[in-house]
């Protein structure tokens, strides 16, 4: 189906907003110590290595609801906080260059996921773009908020 004016905004301004809160995010982690990516609690008791396995994970729900409003196949919905958890729990033992690794290609694979959905006609990019928001730009702000206030509070140490 060819693109039309519409749908070519819309995810223009999807990925707009995921891009420039994104960036955001990559300037922050690139601006904390690199001694504390993996000490420092800055989200309760996550360090940022935890939230960068946090972010992959969340990147991959945002694909999972794309793919449901593209294709009808349902994503595994489950409660917030046992997903955050069950997840937090099998990446512990993970490394920084793993975590790291793993949510740069996640989010790669959501770019690639958002580009294929430009196909799309308008009321499934708005279906998108208002399902996705809590995983990806929302999402990004939090923590990037979190990790500049731990930064804030830490800059005489440095």
């Amino acid at each position: 189906m060819p693109q039309n004016t519409t749908s070519a905004n819309l995810i223009q301004e999807i990925q707009h907003l995921v891009d420039q809160s994104w960036q955001r995010w990559l300037t922050t982690v690139h601006h904390m110590p690199e001694d504390q990516l993996d000490v420092a609690k800055v989200c309760g008791d996550w360090t940022t290595k935890d939230l960068m396995g946090h972010m992959a994970v969340w990147d991959q729900v945002a694909i999972d609801k794309i793919r449901e409003v593209q294709e009808g196949i349902p994503f595994h919905q489950e409660e917030t906080e046992e997903r955050n958890q069950r997840e937090a729990a099998a990446r512990s033992l993970r490394s920084l260059d793993d975590q790291r690794g793993d949510m740069v290609m996640t989010h790669g694979r959501l770019q690639a996921a958002l580009r294929a959905a430009s196909r799309e006609t308008p009321d499934k990019l708005e279906r998108i773009k208002e399902w996705i928001a809590e995983d990806t730009w929302a999402h990004y702000d939090e923590h990037t908020a979190q990790l500049q206030t731990w930064m804030q509070a830490h800059a005489h140490e440095a």
